[in-house]
């Protein structure tokens, strides 16, 4: 019976390099360990992150919107946050640390967590004012 095992970022950051490229199974947890190392980075330091897929059609609406879900049900942002904020919203190709009231997303500008880039599309990437 084969183990299940989920990906580990231990190797990888030893490598100490500016950029990584990870390949791997799907379903192994690559993005969720991703997502959780940016959100870590981002409350330590302020570092931001970069979600960076194939096609436009990947870091827009529901399929980018929804890519921290299983982070928020698992309460990883609570935890990470001190209870600070209870989720992220994605809106505008961008992610912030938020709350919700009555199923809206409380968020502020400050909180910009990450953006998304498509790489198989026109070079548009001047138009997004980078803080961090």
């Amino acid at each position: 019976m084969k183990k299940n095992h989920y990906y580990n970022l231990k190797k990888i950051k030893k490598k100490d390099a500016v950029y990584n490229v990870i390949f791997g199974e799907r379903s192994n947890g690559k993005t969720y360990a991703l997502l959780m190392e940016g959100l870590k980075v981002y409350w330590d330091s302020g570092g931001q992150m970069a979600l960076v897929r194939r096609w436009k059609e990947d870091i827009i609406g529901k399929r980018a919107g929804g890519i921290f879900n299983a982070l928020n049900e698992n309460e990883e942002i609570e935890r990470i946050t001190n209870g600070e904020f209870t989720g992220i919203h994605y809106i505008s190709g961008r992610f912030y640390l938020c709350n919700y009231e009555k199923n809206k997303a409380i968020y502020n500008d400050d909180d910009c967590i990450g953006y998304t880039f498509a790489y198989l599309i026109q070079n548009t990437i001047n138009l997004f004012p980078f803080q961090r």
